[in-house]
């Protein structure tokens, strides 16, 4: 029970901690009626957020990004930032939707579009865009598929209050397991899904037999419970159970068994890209993305909130895509003066057309 306790409070610290580190990414887009764009963006949080490495932000040097501090009375924020400017509405996809690198694993685009389409009395602009899921429990599996459903009940302080302690201390005990098999869950998936990305990358490795894989993927699972029994829950490094520094080498000597030492550093690049795509999908969590479009032209559609001067403004939290996509749609409509005076003009020369033969009918038409 006080091993189990220990792991509980380790790791209620851990989330404590992760909390305050909060990252705000904010995207001001601002699109005027000559088709010029210009974005502004920031990235908002503490030193180790801007630095740890596993947000994507824009290219540096391409976006001249400038770092700021921000004194509060219990915090110091830091601040990101950049603007740049394009002339044409598809630029849009080119200025937000950027890339780390060509084979980029964190896959952190946003798929932002902006594109014009023809009406009668002028054109619409349409506006859309798609924060990706993280698909954080299909990937790594739904906690509370380990943990007792009864457990929920130490979220509640209202709930919670009425327990007496040794019920509180026996769910605490409960939730502590279930995290543990919950983390040895996640990292024997790792495995088949490292061997998995490997044969994509190196074919020959295909002709390895079913049964060569089940021994050495066994022999990483045995690993993996006798790291858990020598876990030394009073050790500052479990906090979160962040293992991956210590099973790094055993993961990839395991995998080197099977793959040979030849294919050592794909395989290392692998196992490491697994990794920040596990850290990427957790930290999501405490992300907000907030984002705000001004149009030239009357709103007339958008699952955003619409203020009185006509800005488009919607504010994503880090949960809303831990498990499914954001989808963003906004539409506008401009009037082309042009179009109104041909269509105007055409109106006119209607009338006077109908009218004209109106008043010849009546012209040669004999009285009675």
């Amino acid at each position: 029970m006080k091993t189990s306790l220990i792991i509980l409070r380790l790791l209620m610290l851990s989330f404590m901690f992760t909390l305050n580190g909060c990252l705000e990414h904010a995207y001001h887009i601002t699109v005027l009626p000559e088709d010029n764009i210009t974005v502004q963006y920031s990235a908002r949080g503490d030193r180790m957020d801007l630095e740890d490495g596993y947000d994507l932000f824009p290219d540096s040097l391409d976006w001249n990004l400038e770092r700021t501090i921000e004194e509060k009375d219990d915090e110091t924020v830091h601040i990101l930032s950049g603007i740049k400017s394009e002339t044409g509405l598809p630029k849009l996809s080119e200025l937000l939707n950027w890339k780390r690198n060509p084979r980029d694993t964190v896959r952190l685009q946003r798929d932002f579009t902006l594109h014009r389409e023809s009406k009668l009395f002028g054109e619409s602009i349409i506006f859309s865009a798609k924060f990706n899921s993280r698909n954080f429990d299909k990937r790594y599996g739904d906690i509370w598929e380990f943990v007792p459903e009864e457990c929920q009940i130490l979220e509640d302080d209202e709930m919670k209050s009425a327990l007496s302690s040794e019920e509180v201390e026996l769910l605490e005990e409960k939730f502590s397991l279930g995290v543990l098999q919950w983390n040895l869950a996640r990292y024997e998936k790792r495995f088949v899904e490292a061997w998995d990305r490997l044969k994509d990358r190196n074919i020959s490795m295909s002709d390895t037999s079913e049964t060569t894989f089940s021994i050495v993927n066994a022999g990483w699972s045995d690993d993996l419970r006798m790291f858990i029994n020598d876990l030394d829950v009073q050790d500052p490094n479990t906090t979160n159970l962040e293992w991956w520094e210590e099973l790094r080498s055993v993961f990839l000597g395991r995998l080197i068994d099977i793959a040979g030492i030849n294919s050592a550093e794909l395989i290392s690049r692998i196992a490491d890209n697994l990794e920040l795509e596990y850290q990427v999908a957790k930290d999501i969590d405490d992300d907000n993305f907030k984002v705000i479009l001004i149009l030239p032209g009357r709103i007339t559609d958008s699952n955003g909130m619409v203020s009185e001067n006509g800005a488009v403004a919607w504010d994503i939290s880090g949960e809303d895509i831990k498990n499914a996509d954001y989808v963003l749609h906004a539409e506008c409509f401009d009037l082309n003066v042009i179009r109104i005076s041909i269509a105007a003009l055409i109106s006119l020369f209607i009338l006077s057309w109908i009218k004209a033969v109106v008043w010849r009918k009546k012209k040669i038409t004999p009285h009675e």
